[in-house]
């Protein structure tokens, strides 16, 4: 390696760290909810000793199907420094180092140029650094460059050790990812392999998964996402999509190295416009295994770009990108989602709260309030209620809401970050007990309100 490119490689991993490490050593509560919930899991583990087979939350309880790799990471580094500083330094530290991992991978197929900037695309996107903070997602980035080298080295067993894993760590990459690489195998003609390939990843789907009822609540989510009322260009972005398309007009894939990283942003980009179809398949997930692929395509494409189109593009490329992340930092993504007093009204709960799962996943771990959601609402004895608890937030139908009140008695309603729901419910019979108001010059909100109904 050229002494220059060691200087920029080690300067693009620190600066990739810094940008996700900032944020939550600024901030003292978690950045998103889903950590709640998992530092609630870690901390059950951690004092029971085992893993649970049926969690207590939230009302009714639900079965445990989350798997359990990164509780036990979270445990692990829980006896060297607090949980609550564990969860909030792992994921960035994995995930700024990913640009590393990514140069060592792809130094074996390209140059130091294509190599570095392909880390450094990796490093600054900001779909990749909003994908840092909360979701096991990241190590399952991490995890898949080394199925992915196994699989071109012809080490079909190994590469099936990480992708196994990956689905220990995190059910939706592990799942979607097992799913693309028997596409990439199928297509590359060596789907007679998919069998080593799939081999521990059937083994842990069988041992951990298929005990827990993993595909009837599997079926459930699906149904009741295909039921759910949503408009499809509220989750299409501009600032995606672009770039997207400009590199994979652009690229020319000539080996099976950039066939799969094509192929792979094809993939993740089709499930992601699926929600023209239906929004089942949660394309709203999708955005930072489409960025991945195309930054490493990125990488390649722009390492010689020396005619005027090819630094045409380079220039709307990143422009799209600096605009997104643009987005993110004023739409207050890298802060935590629950406002002051969001967090102030939990002192003031007891009894059967209904919320959106954000505020209840926060509120049973800090205060073990009874919350009739959670995360993962769809993995649930009973997936019709939990679906009409989503609904009640989601479509705010006076009807609905008025039905969902009556059959369940709630005994409080809160409407967090924004009080979007008093016309609906102040045609109710409700008594509002606590508001907060937030004020920026003359423009006044309401963020938080709690209704006892």
């Amino acid at each position: 390696m050229k002494k220059q490119t060691a200087v920029l490689l080690i300067a693009v991993v620190l600066a990739s760290l810094f940008i996700r490490l900032y944020p939550v050593v600024l901030n003292d509560d978690l950045l998103k909810y889903d950590s709640y919930y998992h530092v609630r899991i870690a901390e059950w583990v951690k004092e029971e000793g085992t893993v649970p087979m049926i969690e207590p939350w939230p009302v009714g309880g639900k079965p445990h199907v989350y798997p359990p790799l990164y509780h036990l990471l979270l445990v692990f580094f829980s006896f060297f420094i607090p949980l609550m500083v564990s969860i909030k330094l792992l994921l960035p530290i994995i995930s700024g180092l990913l640009p590393l991992a990514v140069f060592w991978f792809a130094r074996k197929y390209w140059s130091e140029e294509a190599s570095l900037l392909a880390a450094a695309f990796v490093a600054f996107n900001p779909f990749l650094i909003n994908a840092s903070f909360d979701s096991p997602q990241a190590i399952s980035f991490l995890l898949l460059l080394p199925v992915f080298y196994y699989v071109l080295r012809g080490k079909y067993y190994l590469s099936s050790v990480f992708l196994a894993l990956m689905l220990l760590t995190n059910p939706f990459s592990g799942f979607l990812l097992s799913l693309f690489f028997i596409v990439f195998l199928v297509i590359e003609k060596k789907a007679r392999e998919l069998n080593k390939v799939l081999l521990l990843p059937l083994a842990v789907f069988l041992a951990w998964y298929a005990p827990r009822g993993a595909l009837s609540n599997f079926s459930t989510m699906v149904v009741g996402f295909i039921i759910k009322e949503v408009k499809p260009e509220a989750f299409l972005n501009v600032f995606l999509l672009v770039p997207a398309f400009i590199v994979l007009f652009l690229t020319r894939a000539r080996n099976s190295f950039e066939r799969f990283w094509y192929l792979f942003s094809c993939f993740f980009l089709l499930l992601y416009l699926s929600v023209f179809v239906s929004p089942a398949l949660h394309p709203w997930r999708h955005d930072a295994f489409i960025m991945l692929g195309v930054s490493m395509l990125a990488g390649k494409l722009f390492s010689k770009a020396t005619n005027t189109k090819k630094l045409l593009a380079l220039l709307v490329f990143s422009f799209f990108l600096l605009a997104q992340l643009n987005v993110f930092v004023h739409s207050n993504a890298f802060k935590p989602i629950l406002s002051e007093s969001d967090f102030d009204s939990m002192k003031y709960l007891n009894g059967g709260v209904l919320s959106d799962h954000d505020y209840c996943a926060t509120a049973i771990t800090l205060y073990n309030i009874s919350c009739f959601t959670d995360v993962a609402f769809d993995v649930s004895f009973d997936p019709t209620r939990a679906y009409e608890f989503e609904e009640f937030f989601w479509a705010s139908k006076p009807k609905q809401m008025q039905r969902v009140i009556t059959e369940y008695s709630p005994d409080v309603v809160v409407f967090a970050r924004n009080d979007w729901g008093a016309l609906v419910l102040n045609e109710l019979n409700v008594n509002k007990t606590y508001e907060s108001w937030q004020c920026i010059g003359n423009f006044c909100l309401k963020p938080t309100s709690v209704y006892e109904v």
